[in-house]
């Protein structure tokens, strides 16, 4: 499998920009709890790895991985010698796949989390029994994801609505689950954890980051996996227009540049957010 929104600038700024504060706020309050400062944190699918390194410097003992190594390894590396130098415990490695962390001990960590990760896997609830497997009685499982559907692109635009649709279809088709979001309880209680907060909330974006977002989204629109998909007239419906597919993915990709350069326009990125607890042993 591949990460599907791809590693261009854009998704990799976005990526790093994460904190405790603007995307695991809900499991801040347990971050700070003095009672767990010291114990050990996973963060499954770490990206650029600054949120991980945030826990860190906080006292936890972490280790994030990530499907990707080779786009991160040298900001890793850094990373890796900064929390060396502070005396912090961090650890970041590439190339595994959340479905397939066997070579990790049972009941090894305190906390386990999952940021915008599980609703891009083939298997998300595989993903959740191994984070079962991993964490120790009583410890937490933190998960987030973004839910497109009720995401909020305004001001509205036939083509931005078009290629977002579209964008989506096609990423269900390659096996991402995006409503995954929307489940989350219900698959947390299946693999045998306790449900101790839900929560929805939007990350509200303007300025440079709606310029990125269209950026992010033309790109998406230009490569040839979707053309494909474009070219395959179960999917005409998806573009405005009628002729030439060519053209019209090009009128549509223009229109969505055009968009991100509008000063009003604005993005209501929605996420849904669960914290489980595994049962400790009475």
């Amino acid at each position: 499998m591949s990460y599907y929104p791809g590693y261009s600038d854009e998704a990799i700024h976005w990526i790093s920009g994460r904190t405790i504060e603007n995307q695991l706020y809900f499991l801040s309050h347990y971050l700070k709890d003095h009672s767990f400062q010291g114990k050990s944190v996973l963060d499954c699918g770490s990206g650029t790895g600054e949120l991980a390194f945030q826990i860190a410097s906080m006292g936890y003992r972490v280790v994030g991985f990530d499907l990707e190594s080779e786009k991160y390894a040298s900001n890793w590396s850094l990373l890796e010698a900064q929390a060396k130098e502070k005396g912090y415990s961090l650890e970041l490695r590439g190339g595994i796949d959340a479905t397939d962390v066997q070579f990790l001990n049972d009941s090894s960590f305190d906390i386990v989390f999952f940021l915008t990760v599980l609703y891009h896997l083939h298997n998300p609830q595989k993903a959740l029994s191994e984070a079962h497997r991993l964490l120790r009685p009583g410890g937490l499982l933190a998960t987030s994801d973004t839910d497109p559907e009720t995401t909020v692109f305004l001001p509205t635009n036939e083509f931005v609505d078009s290629a977002r649709r579209a964008i989506e279809r096609h990423a269900e088709k390659m096996g991402e689950h995006h409503r995954f979001g929307r489940e989350h309880p219900k698959y947390l209680r299946e693999e045998g954890f306790e449900i101790k907060y839900r929560s929805a909330s939007y990350d509200y974006c303007s300025g440079k980051k709606i310029q990125s977002i269209s950026t992010m989204i033309v790109k998406k629109l230009e490569s040839p996996d979707m053309r494909a998909f474009f070219e395959d007239e179960r999917n005409h419906d998806l573009l405005p227009g009628s002729g030439d597919v060519g053209k019209r993915m090009k009128t549509m990709a223009d229109q969505v540049t055009l968009w991100g350069k509008d000063q009003d326009a604005f993005v209501a990125v929605s996420r849904f957010e669960v914290l489980g607890e595994k049962p400790k042993i009475i």
